[in-house]
C-alpha cells in the first residue's frame, strides 16, 4: 500500500497522442497543421515545448506524463520517475534527493493515516494553489525518511483530534504524540550534520510539518519556534534553490511567513528578501504570468516588503514625519502593484480567450493549478488588500480607509465568488472540505483586514460573516477566533453610535453593489476608531488583541482583550 502511495502520478496523465496530422478549428471549417517539433503531449495540447530530453520540463512542471519525441524519451511524471530512478544516490550541491528504497513494512494504523494524508491532508494543506510541497515533495520522501513519515502520520491523525486545553489526552492524541516523538528522534542525527544539503532538506520538510501540527494542536509558541528555526536555516543559505523540490520547500515557508505577517503582529522578518525574488531583483513578466503560483510568488514578494515597512513605521517614533526614503519606498511599492495588476489583467484576458481543458478536474478534487480560475480570484483579493496597505502606509488616521471603499468592496466580491464555488464543491462526495483543516494561505487575512479597516458598516459585517462561515485555519490564523476578535472590535467602535441589532444576518451569496451602499452606514467618528489592531494567537486556540485609538483629548487609549475558540 505504501508503494501505491508513492507511485501515483501528480495529476491525471495527458490524453494519448493522436495519429491525426491536422486539427480542425471549431467554427471556422479551416484546418491547421500541428507543430512537428516538441514532445507528443505538447503537440496535442498545442503549447510550445522546450524540447528537453528525455522528458520536457513543461510536462514535468505541470504534472503531465510526457509522451516523448517519437521513439525517444517520454514518461517522467510518476513519483518513481521524479525521485527514484537515480543512477547515483549521492547528493550534489545543486540538487537534493529524498528517495531511497523501502526500509520496512508499516503498521496498519500508520498506513491508514498515510492514506488520509494522500487523499485529503496534502490537498487541503496546499490550499488554493498548486504548490508542490505537500504532495510532490513530501509523499516521495515517506518511504525513505522516517522523520518525515512519522511527522506526516502525526499531522494526519491530528486532523481527527479535538485538542481541548485541560482535558485528558485520548487514545488518538497519544498516537499523535508517539508519532511526533518518533519523528523528532529521526531528526536528531541530522541536526548534527546541517552541512549536508540532503539532511538540511529533510529537516526543513519536517520543520514545516511540525509547524502545521503544532498550529492544529493550538500550541502556537512551539509552532513559531519550528517556523523560526526553518527560516534561520533558509537565511543561512544552506539550501540550494536550483531544483524543483528545493524551490517547493522555500515557497512553502515563504507562503506561511507572508500569511503570518498580515495581522500587524509582533512577527516580522529582519530580512524580507530571503525567499524567492528579492524586491530589488523582482521581474514582472511583460506578457502574462506563467501560472497562479508565479503570480502569487511575485505578489507575496511585494506584500512582504509592505508589511516590513509597516513594522518599521510602527516601531519608529510617533508623530514624526515620514522620511523621504519611506516615501520613495511607498511610491516604488505602488508602482510594482500597478505593474502586477496590469500583468494579471493580461493573464486573465489570455485565459478567457483559451478553450477550457477537457480534463479539467472538479474544484477541490486536485490541488489548485493554472486551470483553477478561483486561484486568480484569490490573487485579486490579496492584491486589493495589498494596494490599500501600500496607499495608507504613511498615514496614521483611521479615516483614510474611507477613500478605499471600492477596493474593500472588490475584496468581498472575490470572497463571495469563492464562497459560492466552495459551497457547491463540498456537496460532491469525497471532495476536499476545508472545514476543520489547515492550509498555507487563503481568504482569512483579507477578510480580517476588511472587517477591521473598512469604514462601511454593512461591508464590515459581511466580512465578519464570511470569516465565520467555514471554520478553518490558514497558517496560524483560526477563522472562528479571528471572527470573534472582529466582533469585539466592531462592538467597541460602534458603542453609543450604532445599534448592531440593525444589522441583519448576512446572506453570503448576496453582496450589495458598490453604487447601492448607503451613507448611513459609514463610520466617520475618528475618536471611536482604532488606528491599529494587533493580533497574536496564544496557547489553546486563544487570541490576544491589542487595540489603540486616539481620543478627542489627544490621549492614546490602549485596549487589550482575549478571545477563545469556544
Amino acid at each position: 500500500m505504501l508503494q501505491e502511495l508513492t507511485s501515483v502520478p501528480l495529476r491525471q496523465p495527458a490524453p494519448p497522442v493522436s495519429t491525426t496530422t491536422t486539427l480542425h478549428t471549431a467554427g471556422t471549417g479551416r484546418s491547421r497543421k500541428k507543430s512537428r517539433s516538441g514532445c507528443g503531449t505538447c503537440k496535442v495540447r498545442k503549447v510550445k515545448c522546450d524540447e528537453t530530453k528525455p522528458v520536457c520540463n513543461r510536462c514535468l512542471s505541470t504534472g503531465r506524463t510526457c509522451d516523448g519525441y517519437g521513439a525517444q524519451g517520454g514518461g517522467g511524471n510518476t513519483y518513481l520517475d521524479r525521485y527514484g530512478r537515480r543512477s547515483q544516490p549521492t547528493t550534489t550541491g545543486s540538487e537534493v534527493q529524498l528517495s531511497k528504497p523501502l526500509a520496512k513494512s508499516f503498521p496498519s494504523d500508520e498506513l491508514r493515516y498515510l492514506e488520509l494524508y494522500k487523499q485529503r491532508v496534502s490537498w487541503t494543506s496546499s490550499g488554493w494553489f498548486g504548490y508542490s510541497f505537500w504532495h510532490a515533495t513530501v509523499i516521495p520522501a515517506l518511504a525513505s525518511e522516517p522523520a518525515i513519515l512519522h511527522a506526516v502520520v502525526a499531522l494526519s491523525a491530528a486532523h481527527e483530534c479535538n485538542f481541548i486545553p485541560g482535558q485528558s489526552v485520548g487514545t488518538r492524541e497519544r498516537f499523535v504524540l508517539k508519532q511526533y516523538s518518533q519523528a523528532i528522534s529521526g531528526l536528531q542525527p541530522m541536526l548534527a550534520r546541517t552541512s549536508d544539503t540532503q539532511d538540511v532538506a529533510v529537516v526543513l520538510v519536517t520543520c514545516m510539518l511540525f509547524t502545521f501540527l503544532e498550529y492544529l494542536r493550538g500550541r502556537h509558541e512551539i509552532a513559531e519556534t519550528h517556523l523560526k528555526n526553518g527560516i534561520k536555516l533558509l537565511g543561512d543559505g544552506r539550501v540550494p534553490r536550483s531544483s524543483v523540490m528545493e524551490q517547493s520547500i522555500v515557497r512553502s515557508f515563504a507562503a506561511l511567513v507572508t500569511q503570518r505577517t498580515l495581522f500587524s503582529s509582533d512577527f516580522h522578518l529582519s530580512n524580507p528578501d530571503i525567499f524567492p525574488h528579492s524586491l530589488a531583483t523582482l521581474h514582472l513578466p511583460s506578457s502574462i504570468f506563467a501560472s497562479p503560483e508565479a503570480a502569487k510568488d511575485a505578489l507575496d514578494t511585494i506584500l512582504r516588503r509592505v508589511t516590513h515597512t509597516e513594522h518599521l513605521l510602527q516601531t519608529s517614533q510617533p508623530h514624526h514625519q515620514p522620511s523621504p526614503s519611506l516615501e520613495k519606498t511607498q511610491s516604488h511599492l505602488l508602482t510594482l502593484l500597478d505593474s502586477w495588476h496590469a500583468t494579471y489583467l493580461r493573464t486573465k484576458s489570455h485565459l478567457n480567450s483559451c478553450p477550457p481543458d477537457k480534463d479539467t478536474p472538479a474544484f477541490g478534487s486536485h490541488p489548485g493549478s493554472s486551470r483553477t480560475p478561483l486561484s486568480y480570484t484569490l490573487l485579486l483579493m490579496s492584491h486589493s488588500s495589498a494596494l490599500i496597505r501600500a496607499h495608507t502606509l504613511l498615514s496614521a488616521s483611521p479615516l483614510i480607509y474611507a477613500s478605499h471603499t471600492r477596493l474593500f468592496h472588490r475584496i468581498l466580491s472575490c470572497a463571495r465568488t469563492i464562497h459560492i464555488a466552495y459551497s457547491f464543491a463540498v456537496q460532491i462526495p469525497q471532495n476536499v472540505n476545508f472545514e476543520h483543516s489547515i492550509c498555507e494561505s487563503g481568504v482569512v487575512a483579507s477578510l480580517f483586514y476588511t472587517a477591521i479597516k473598512c469604514r462601511v458598516r454593512c461591508l464590515r459585517h459581511y466580512a465578519h460573516a464570511s470569516l465565520d462561515a467555514v471554520p478553518r485555519m490558514e497558517g496560524c490564523w483560526d477563522s472562528p477566533v479571528v471572527a470573534k476578535v472582529v466582533e469585539r472590535v466592531m462592538g467597541m467602535e460602534d458603542q453609543g453610535v450604532w445599534d448592531a441589532r440593525k444589522e441583519e444576518e448576512k446572506d453570503l451569496t448576496t453582496l450589495p453593489e458598490f453604487e447601492d451602499l448607503e451613507d448611513e452606514g459609514v463610520v466617520l467618528e475618528e475618536e471611536k476608531l482604532f488606528r491599529s489592531v494587533r493580533v497574536e494567537m496564544r496557547e489553546g486556540g486563544r487570541a490576544e488583541a491589542r487595540c489603540e485609538r486616539v481620543g478627542g483629548d489627544g490621549e492614546v487609549e490602549v485596549v487589550v482583550f482575549e478571545v477563545g475558540n469556544k
